[in-house]
C-alpha cells in the first residue's frame, strides 16, 4: 500500500511464511536457525495453534507454552509476555541491558546478576516489566556512555 508517497507492507500470514523456503527467509536477513523458528512456528499455526487462545492463559501457561516452542527461549518467551501479551508482572531479567541498567540506577556496580535483578523488582509486582523498561531507557539515553 501507498500513502502520500511511502510504502508501507504488511506482514506475511502463516500460510506464506510456511510455504517459504529457507532461502527465502534468509533473504529477509534472518540466520539459518531463525528462519527455520519462523518457519516451524507458522507451521505450528497452521496445524491449530491460536494466538488468540493464547492470550486467555495465565502468564505461567502462556510461558510454558511459548517456552515448549522451537526457538523460543526463556528470554524470548519473558519478552514476547511482556510487549506482545501486556503481561506486565513479566520480566527479562537475564537481558543484559537491563542488567545493565539496575547495576548502574540501583545497585552501583558495573553489572548485576539475573537474580539480582529478578529479586529487586519483585517489589514491584504486577507493574515490573514497565518499570524495568522504564529504567531501561533512562539509562540508554542518559547514563551508558558515563
Amino acid at each position: 500500500m501507498e500513502v502520500e508517497g511511502l510504502r508501507f507492507y504488511s506482514f506475511p500470514t502463516p500460510e506464506k511464511l510456511a510455504s517459504m523456503s529457507i532461502e527465502d527467509l534468509r533473504k529477509c536477513k534472518l540466520s539459518l536457525n531463525k528462519a527455520r523458528y519462523v518457519k516451524a512456528l507458522s507451521q505450528e499455526v497452521l496445524k491449530g495453534l491460536s494466538l488468540y487462545k493464547l492470550e486467555t492463559l495465565s502468564t505461567r501457561e502462556l510461558y510454558d507454552v511459548l517456552t515448549s516452542l522451537k526457538g523460543i527461549g526463556k528470554w524470548t518467551a519473558e519478552l514476547a509476555l511482556l510487549i506482545a501479551f501486556k503481561r506486565w508482572e513479566s520480566l527479562p531479567s537475564d537481558d543484559l541491558g537491563i542488567r545493565k541498567a539496575f547495576a548502574k540506577i540501583i545497585f552501583n556496580k558495573p553489572i548485576a546478576s539475573a537474580q539480582e535483578v529478578a529479586t529487586y523488582a519483585e517489589r514491584w509486582g504486577m507493574y515490573k516489566g514497565p518499570i524495568a523498561y522504564y529504567l531501561l531507557i533512562y539509562y540508554e539515553k542518559f547514563l551508558r556512555h558515563q
